[in-house]
């Protein structure tokens, strides 16, 4: 009970009043919406080219007669005899590098009516669909276990909060790493320093060295929450036992009672809208268009797979900040 007093805080908060759930909410909305609608435009195409191969339904024995290469682009000739006796000529593209060889004789399929109009097995259709069921099926991996985590995460931070509570001292230290920047918090039990992450909240800003708070949660695998006087702090990471890389400010004003209340009084935790923390957040996403050109050289989807990898991107850049903690001071 002694431990409960240190803070004056007793069990944990309500779900919405945590500010990392609504951080958590608010970089998880965009990476869904983003997510879907990349889904609904890949499967649409799939389906029109699906489409257009179903309307192929004949279906002959072709002799590869020419190879040329135009741009990169593999423009074979083949010649068959369709079901009526005439000899027709197709021209079927492929990679360069993956298509047949002169002389080779190959299954296709084309449109009755429309000879010109061939499909055959590893073409640039057949590529490109290809392409577009594997990036479905990596778009709804994406989502899907964005979204899981975020719901894990929040459902662990709450089991942790009901455990019973360790009295430790807290300084927080605010960490640069690049364009990353993350609140940790420098936990002393005894003669032991730990390095616990957390999502950042007024409360971070609010703390000096080392403050009493109370540690809830099992320290192991960083499932921890730290009760402070005004909020609960989640951690958004595993507890280490190193000093985390990065450039280091922390604060060196240490806690007493005097202290606390001198900086109470003085407003030195003027909260920090979520909306100015998301602007900060947002800077990652500058990465997302060299991702995605990074995608399209290994997608045969050209423009528009640069165009729908640098969404997805931009929605993972988003949301990881939110997932993994940010700080906005």
């Amino acid at each position: 009970m002694d431990a409960e007093r240190a803070t004056g805080r007793v069990g944990p908060e309500r779900l919405w009043s945590v500010r990392a759930v609504r951080h958590l909410t608010m970089g998880t909305a965009p990476l869904l919406v983003i997510g879907v609608a990349v889904f609904i435009v890949l499967t649409v195409h799939a389906a029109n080219l699906r489409g257009d191969i179903r309307r192929a339904t004949a279906t002959a024995t072709a002799t590869v007669t020419a190879v040329g290469v135009v741009d990169g682009t593999e423009t074979t000739t083949v010649k068959w005899t369709d079901a009526t006796g005439v000899a027709r000529t197709g021209f079927p593209v492929y990679a360069q590098h993956h298509g047949p060889q002169v002389g080779d004789r190959i299954e296709l399929r084309y449109v009755p009516g429309r000879p010109a109009h061939v499909y055959t097995s590893g073409d640039a259709t057949d590529r490109e669909l290809t392409s577009i069921n594997g990036s479905v099926v990596l778009v709804v991996i994406v989502v899907v276990g964005a979204a899981a985590a975020v719901a894990v995460r929040i459902a662990r931070r709450r089991l942790a909060a009901r455990r019973s509570p360790t009295r430790v001292l807290a300084t927080p230290v605010h960490v640069r790493l690049g364009l990353i920047h993350r609140a940790w918090l420098l936990l002393t039990d005894g003669d032991r320093e730990l390095w616990l992450p957390v999502c950042w909240d007024t409360a971070v800003a609010g703390l000096l060295a080392e403050t009493p708070v109370l540690l809830r949660g099992r320290l192991g695998r960083g499932l921890c929450v730290v009760d402070t006087d005004d909020a609960s702090l989640w951690a958004s990471g595993p507890l280490r036992r190193r000093l985390p890389l990065g450039r280091h400010i922390a604060v060196t004003a240490r806690w007493s009672k005097g202290a606390a209340s001198k900086r109470t009084a003085g407003d030195a935790t003027a909260p920090v809208p979520l909306r100015r923390q998301a602007r900060g957040d947002a800077a990652l996403v500058l990465a997302a268009p060299l991702l995605g050109l990074l995608w399209a050289y290994v997608d045969v989807l050209g423009p528009v797979g640069f165009a729908l990898a640098t969404a997805i991107f931009a929605g993972i850049l988003i949301w990881a900040p939110s997932m993994y903690g940010s700080d906005p001071t």
